[in-house]
């Protein structure tokens, strides 16, 4: 094994979305659409809470 062996540091930028996903691709909106109606405030606002900005 060596022991300089240099190391791969992923560049942050690189997993940034370069356009945003479109709401039918985003996997919250999806799961929110395929909650029941009474459901769907009542999960986002626990969404938002736990991940704002979302």
């Amino acid at each position: 094994m060596k022991k300089n062996a240099a190391r791969s540091v992923p560049n942050p930028e690189s997993l940034v979305l370069t356009i945003p996903l479109p709401l039918t691709m985003h996997p919250a909106e999806v799961y929110l659409a395929g909650l029941g109606e009474g459901s769907r405030r009542t999960m986002r606002e626990a969404l938002n809470a736990i991940a704002p900005g979302w």
